[in-house]
């Protein structure tokens, strides 16, 4: 890696090139989600039961235990765009807006896209006619379209994070201040 003054070489910047990476979590058992729906509307209707409460929370970590994760990585621009170009869109997809074959290209890419759980473009799609409501399958649909053209141009940088400790570390330096005092 090149030192203070050295300039990088294509090497170093492929070296350090890295595809995003976007995670999706779905419920995908309907049958929790109902149960969920009937223990709430009898939470309400009974309101402060503890025994209700405590079966609610039960049921939303047996819920968050159910979910499965998705990770797309990005593919990078090219592929993405080389991809899109083999679905091009017929006339009612460019009436709708779109500028790929919105039946086939979404599919394909989430299949070249999922790292994880790996899954062809029939199992996707088995998937999408079997049980996904529309809001699900937008969010899969997102997530690849966030691990391909998602992203910042500039480094990311909380700004709330850097606020926190720059006032923990005067909070503590006060108190080391006052702490000293009392000692003296």
């Amino acid at each position: 890696m090149p030192t203070a003054g050295e300039r990088r070489s294509a090497a170093d910047v492929l070296a350090k090139a890295k595809a995003k990476t976007e995670r999706v979590r779905l419920l995908l058992d309907g049958d929790l989600l109902d149960q969920h729906e009937q223990l709430t509307a009898e939470s309400k209707a009974d309101e402060g039961n503890v025994e209700l409460a405590d079966r609610l929370v039960a049921l939303e970590a047996e819920m968050r235990d159910a979910e499965v994760e998705f990770v797309f990585k990005g593919m990078g621009r090219g592929r993405w765009r080389a991809l899109a170009a083999e679905h091009p869109p017929s006339d009612e997809h460019k009436a709708q807006g779109d500028n790929f074959d919105s039946d086939v290209f979404p599919f394909e890419a989430m299949s070249r896209c999922l790292d994880e759980p790996r899954m062809t473009v029939e199992e996707l799609k088995e998937l999408h006619d079997r049980s996904l409501s529309e809001l699900q399958y937008q969010k899969l649909w997102f997530g690849c379209l966030a691990a391909n053209l998602g992203g910042s141009v500039t480094r990311p940088e909380s700004r709330a994070a850097h606020a926190t400790r720059a006032n923990g570390r005067h909070k503590s330096a006060q108190l080391s201040e006052s702490e000293s005092a009392e000692v003296s």
